[in-house]
């Protein structure tokens, strides 16, 4: 693949990623819970035992960030601090039931408005990009 070919894929993705979060903001989108603490109940519930460091990884920030927004999903009800029962000194995030119900309102909401999105390119455009994606994140992933 040539360099203009990657510039031009690269743009691409990340005008796509533009598109995708600004018809997630729509005012019927998601309120009153933000994308960022909609994605952080999204890692929290579907990993296993996050830690604080973990969700740094995952968003590429910087340790007190993770903490600065995780606290606010504590105080909120939504997640919860669980103390490692062998190391005290390690601490897992846990989803609370009114994280999950917030984390599933959320997702339906962006599902939603993404379907209006790819619902307009046809079925077999849709299949493909699926197909191409799932081989990059497969790719991506075994390199790691």
């Amino acid at each position: 693949m040539t360099e203009a070919s990657i510039n031009r894929l690269i743009s691409m993705v990340l005008t796509m990623r533009h598109i995708v979060l600004a018809q997630a903001k729509t005012p019927q989108a998601i309120n009153p819970i933000s994308l960022l603490r909609l994605e952080t109940l999204r890692f929290v519930d579907e990993s296993s035992r996050p830690t604080m460091r973990d969700i740094a990884g995952y968003f590429g920030i910087t340790p007190p960030s993770a903490t600065s927004l995780v606290s606010g999903l504590v105080a909120a009800g939504r997640l919860k601090r669980v103390p490692d029962k062998k190391d005290r000194r390690m601490i897992h995030l846990a989803i609370t039931a009114s994280g999950r119900k917030a984390c599933n309102s959320g997702m339906k909401k962006i599902m939603d408005r993404m379907k209006i999105i790819f619902n307009r390119l046809p079925e077999k455009d849709r299949l493909l990009l699926i197909n191409i994606l799932s081989k990059l994140l497969k790719t991506y992933n075994h390199k790691q």
